[in-house]
This record gives C-alpha cells, sequence and structure tokens, in this order.
C-alpha cells in the first residue's frame, strides 16, 4: 500500500494555468531506462513496487474535487496525472488499475485524469469505454532520440501506431515532445 501522501500538487508547468493540477503515485521505478529520466536515481531501489490501495488513492480525488468546487463551479477543471513515478500503462495488464480509475473519472465530469506513457501496451485501455475526461498522452521524440537515450521503449512507430488506434477508437489522446 501506498503510505504517506497520496496525492501531491504539480508543478505550474503540468499545464493550463488557473486550473489546478495533481498527481497521484500508482507506482514507483519504471520498466524504460531513459538516460536522462531522474527516476534512474531517484529511489534507493531499483525495484518496481505496484500499489494496491487505489481506493484510498480515488477517496483523496474525490475529496480533492471538493475542494475546489469553486473552481469546477466556474467551469474550469481539476487535473490528476499519473505517471510521474511510473509509466502509467507499461504494466496495466499486471496492475488492472485502469477499469478502478475509468469508473471512478465517469463520476467526475469536472475532474480530468492524465495517463501518462512511453509505452504501446494498450491493450487494457482498448477494453474499457472511452471517457472524454480521461486522456492518454504519450511521449514522443525523434527514433534517433528514443534508440540513443530511452532505452527499452517502444519505438516512435508503435507509440505513433497506438495513439492512432486510440483516436480511433474514441479515447481523447495528448502529445508530450520531449
Amino acid at each position: 500500500k501506498k503510505r504517506g501522501t497520496l496525492l501531491k500538487e504539480a508543478p505550474q508547468a503540468y499545464g493550463l494555468a488557473g486550473e489546478p493540477h495533481y498527481y497521484f503515485i500508482h507506482a514507483y521505478n519504471c520498466v524504460y531506462e531513459c538516460e536522462y529520466c531522474y527516476l534512474q536515481g531517484y529511489f534507493n531501489s531499483p525495484d518496481i513496487v505496484l500499489f494496491i490501495n487505489h481506493d484510498e488513492i480515488g477517496a483523496k480525488i474525490i475529496e480533492t474535487c471538493l475542494l475546489h468546487k469553486e473552481i469546477t463551479d466556474g467551469g474550469k477543471k481539476i487535473w490528476f496525472h499519473a505517471g510521474e513515478f511510473s509509466d502509467s500503462l507499461a504494466l496495466s495488464h499486471l496492475s488492472n488499475e485502469l477499469p478502478y480509475y475509468f469508473s471512478l473519472f465517469k463520476d467526475l465530469p469536472q475532474a480530468i485524469l492524465e495517463l501518462r506513457t512511453k509505452s504501446a501496451n494498450i491493450k487494457e485501455l482498448l477494453k474499457l469505454e472511452p471517457l472524454e475526461n480521461i486522456i492518454t498522452s504519450f511521449s514522443l521524440s525523434p527514433e534517433q532520440r528514443i534508440k540513443k537515450t530511452d532505452l527499452k521503449t517502444p519505438p516512435l512507430k508503435a507509440r505513433l501506431k497506438c495513439l492512432k488506434e486510440l483516436q480511433d477508437a474514441g479515447f481523447p489522446i495528448a502529445i508530450h515532445l520531449d
């Protein structure tokens, strides 16, 4: 179980000004070995940890939405990001957390969930009904940069194929250019 702070306020660089941004930690460490990533030395252990207390994280998300009711009543959204300390899709076939978050955010139209990824593992997403307030956000770089520094990540063509598949299936997508 994830202990301590379950939800953290995100830096302003995370998104739209004037809208609150938070991230939650669903896992520690990453299967990918991007040379520039701070996760390469951030934790005391290289082990991957998948947290299982999604109901507690979900309760904190609901509580945070209620704290920002005046903002969302004014038409703005509150953002939640997954993928700060681990790729949000790479191990989704093992964690089985996506159905929980889709169910949670279906009842939180004032909130947006961004799933940050470099993964081509979209099988679990495609089993779910797309929601307009859950965005899958892919990090992209030129292929030669991916080969040189984004070690063990899917190639650019695989990520672009996944973007197209998700978009064709009705899932909102976004792109981060690294």
